[in-house]
């Protein structure tokens, strides 16, 4: 971390990840049941070489009906209730050491950790508004879902943080079972969950 506060050099090509960021989704396929969801996403860092991505995801439902799937951040906010909490992850993201100071696409490695009972080690590259990741090593508990697979995206794009991961779980082919939109709220009033 510089002396500002601002990111260092070793996670300054994934700033653009920082921030407190709030939207609406969908579990769906990959051996999970459809269910909308509010997710709250906030990536911090703590002046180490990486940053710090802790993710909370409610339950949620549309009493006035259904949300158009293009529907912005907040359009889908707006539409939803929150029920309860689904599950909650951190992951742990960094540029690979031999990739600091070097040109995009980025090198970049994580580590995923989920309740649930598992463990991920991710790699994968970024770019200036992108990342895609891929488990390399997947470590689960005696009694976790059998996930064998893991992979994510992440893209900013028009002000909005869009990502999306696939999963190998329950005897399942890889296949995409999350999709969220979300807008940063730091600078909003904040909101009950």
């Amino acid at each position: 971390m510089t002396n500002n506060g601002e990111p260092g050099i070793e996670i300054a090509p994934l700033a653009w990840l920082l921030g407190t960021w709030r939207g609406w989704g969908a579990f769906s396929g990959g051996g999970v049941e459809h269910q909308v969801l509010i997710h709250d996403f906030t990536v911090t860092h703590d002046g180490g070489p990486y940053l710090i991505a802790v993710s909370t995801f409610y339950t949620a439902s549309a009493p006035a009906g259904s949300i158009a799937a293009d529907a912005s951040a907040r359009e889908g906010l707006a539409a939803l209730t929150t029920e309860d909490v689904w599950g909650t992850e951190t992951l742990y993201l960094r540029l690979r050491p031999d990739a600091i100071g070097g040109p995009a696409p980025h090198d970049i490695e994580g580590m995923l950790a989920d309740p649930a009972g598992f463990t991920a080690a991710l790699a994968g590259r970024a770019s200036e508004n992108v990342a895609a990741l891929s488990a390399t090593a997947i470590a689960a508990t005696a009694t976790a879902a059998p996930v064998t697979e893991l992979e994510r995206r992440y893209l900013l794009t028009d002000g909005e943080l869009m990502w999306s991961a696939a999963m190998a779980a329950f005897g399942n082919e890889l296949a995409p079972y999350l999709t969220v939109r979300l807008a940063c709220t730091d600078h909003e009033e904040p909101t009950d969950v």
